[in-house]
């Protein structure tokens, strides 16, 4: 059998065509972290934003632009520690050409008006959608997160008290109808019994038998045949309309 000679240079092309490399893979990613920091710079400009002071790290700000990678003067009297978050409103946002990958410095204004500084690294991943289950697991929020958490308890104290007073109808028509039938059966029991011989009306209205919890009604060529259940093993039978037998 003869082969056919395949050039090396060929093969080595034709493997390659079909991977990427490590190195292409990092330049793959750092553009599209690259995009991903550019679509989040435009995007924060001029939004609201909420820092909890409670996280693990609050950030920090500064009254100063960096010199180079540096702050001079940190801004720590820009929280006002009465409240567990601060609100405060991102007015531009630019990459530093002189930091790290990806790292942006935010010019910011804060709650009492004054004018401040952050750097992070990132693009927006880490501020946090409300609601949150609690502001202890994150420092920055897409709203403020202690108004809806206020919000939160207000609508289940409501709730709660919605439940409790459809409980309190449920139980005040329980005992309405308790009291009814208690009514009911003592009106009955000022009644005489059942005789041989009444009709079903004279039963139900004179007696203290008054109307069956079911009736059995049979249809023969001799007429017809009813029996009230009454239950506790009490019966009545009737014949035609007159009653005929007692059970009890």
């Amino acid at each position: 059998m003869k082969m056919l000679a395949v050039p090396m240079l060929l093969l080595c092309s034709a493997v390659h065509a079909g991977f990427t490399s490590d190195a292409e893979l990092r330049e793959q990613n750092i553009r599209q972290a690259e995009q991903k920091n550019l679509e989040h710079i435009e995007a924060i400009k001029g939004q609201q934003v909420w820092v909890s002071k409670k996280c693990s790290s609050p950030p920090v700000f500064y009254a100063e632009p960096p010199q180079g990678r540096l702050f001079r003067r940190p801004g720590a009297a820009f929280y006002n520690l009465e409240r567990e978050v601060e609100p405060i409103t991102v007015i531009d946002a630019q990459r530093q050409p002189d930091g790290y990958l990806h790292e942006i410095l935010y010019t910011v204004k804060m709650a009492d008006g004054s004018q401040a500084y952050y750097r992070s690294t990132g693009t927006g991943d880490w501020i946090n959608p409300v609601p949150p289950t609690t502001i202890d697991y994150g420092c920055w929020f897409t709203s403020d997160p202690v108004a809806y958490r206020e919000e939160l308890r207000k609508k289940q104290k409501a709730d709660e008290a919605a439940r409790a007073a459809a409980y309190q109808a449920e139980m005040a028509e329980i005992r309405k109808r308790d009291e009814e039938s208690a009514r009911k059966r003592a009106a009955l029991a000022k009644k005489p019994g059942v005789r041989i011989g009444m009709t079903k009306r004279q039963v139900i209205r004179n007696s203290s038998w008054g109307e069956p919890m079911d009736v059995n009604s049979t249809t023969t060529a001799s007429g017809t045949f009813e029996q009230w259940v009454y239950g506790d093993g009490n019966y009545l039978y009737f014949r035609n309309g007159i009653l005929v037998s007692i059970q009890n």
